[in-house]
């Protein structure tokens, strides 16, 4: 796994080059025979689980607590444990993430469907167990003393959930104040736990920035990769004003952990870790022989922005558009291509067919008809004739 990924990439910036960019997702989808996600809480909070914000004001509404007009919600759980305590803060946040009910995403239905049917996760929601319910996976979830048991591999039709910072359903479970976060890092489930993801699996952190107060990442991930040769490199999706931060230059130094692909805005953020779960699941499955017309398109796509390519003139910067075109230029809506001709590329796997599906679901009465060309080899490149357009 190594020497595979160091000859890759250590940093992509999307912004400005195109060959990064498919060489960052190109890396991910590689990865995927051995690849755990770590999940962050911004996937989560996309499917109703409760956000930063939700946390700070529910701690600003805690009896007796103060905290100052701008907070993040680190500083608020530790201000709030002064006066809750830490099972105080701990119940508050199991309370609040047990009354949201929860709905599957697109991204999270992709990534349940990775070949290792194991997600890691700091959160203590259900989201991605409800994804995996809806793509017809029993998730299995683990967090602290059963954890050794989620890392064993999962049975067929079963998505093992390791909560490694706890559970809702047993608020003691959840790390998240200063105190909290230092029984984690003293614990010794939590640390074998880490060390064995961190020896075996390539990690991919998707939403999950290994800030400062995750010491005991950084401890145990550096530990893997000084005691074993064959460990990582493993795979942060950082923004680019983060990708050099002081904290992490021990983790990216011998190519520890690869930042595989930054973003400088909101919405590059969510296209990122779309692409990346994408990649890292099943992605989108191939469709028959016809367009259906109501409700022809897989649960894990993802739509598409559509960008004209008039002024395109290279393989390298379609990509670009294809990864962050909502970023580049103007998307077509979809009605716009049953007005005229149009030629639709994208790489292998991006969702060009699903994409059509979508169109033949919108627009019946055009009745498209797909001819499939995946199998078709022009004989002087003998690539995917995707990859010539």
């Amino acid at each position: 796994m190594a020497d595979q990924a160091s000859q890759a990439m250590s940093a992509a910036d999307p912004g400005h080059d195109a060959a990064d960019v498919r060489s960052a997702f190109e890396l991910i989808r590689r990865q995927r025979p051995y690849a755990v996600p770590v999940v962050g809480s911004g996937l989560a909070a996309a499917a109703g689980a409760p956000a930063g914000a939700d946390l700070v004001q529910a701690f600003r509404n805690a009896p007796g607590v103060r905290l100052p007009p701008k907070v993040g919600f680190f500083v608020a759980a530790d201000e709030a444990e002064k006066v809750l305590g830490t099972d105080g803060v701990q119940r508050l946040v199991a309370d609040l993430i047990g009354g949201r009910s929860l709905e599957p995403t697109r991204t999270l239905n992709a990534l349940v469907r990775l070949p290792s049917r194991t997600i890691a996760t700091t959160n203590y929601d259900d989201a991605i167990s409800v994804s995996a319910i809806a793509v017809g996976l029993k998730p299995r979830v683990f967090f602290g003393r059963s954890l050794n048991e989620g890392l064993r591999t999962p049975p067929a039709g079963v998505l093992h959930v390791l909560h490694l910072h706890g559970h809702h359903s047993d608020p003691s479970s959840i790390v998240l104040s200063k105190a909290s976060y230092k029984n984690a890092a003293e614990s010794a489930a939590l640390t074998l736990a880490l060390r064995q993801l961190a020896s075996q699996r390539t990690l991919v952190f998707l939403g999950q920035s290994l800030a400062t107060r995750e010491a005991h990442w950084h401890r145990d991930l550096l530990l893997t990769s000084e005691e074993f040769d064959a460990t990582g490199p493993h795979l942060l999706l950082l923004p680019h004003d983060e990708a050099t931060r002081p904290d992490l230059t021990s983790l990216t130094d011998d190519n520890r952990v690869l930042v595989v692909a930054s973003y400088d805005n909101y919405d590059r953020k969510f296209m990122a870790v779309d692409l990346a779960a994408q990649a890292l699941g099943l992605g989108p499955p191939r469709a028959g022989p016809r367009l259906p017309q109501h409700g022809g398109t897989s649960p894990t796509y993802l739509p598409l922005p559509i960008i004209p390519a008039d002024d395109v003139e290279t393989h390298d910067q379609r990509q670009a558009r294809a990864a962050f075109g909502s970023a580049l230029g103007d998307p077509v809506p979809l009605s716009e291509l049953v007005t005229r001709p149009a030629v639709l590329v994208g790489s292998p796997g991006a969702g060009k067919t699903q994409t059509l599906a979508d169109l033949g679901a919108s627009f019946p009465a055009q009745r498209p008809v797909l001819i499939p060309l995946g199998n078709v080899t022009v004989p002087e490149y003998e690539v995917d004739p995707a990859l010539l357009f």
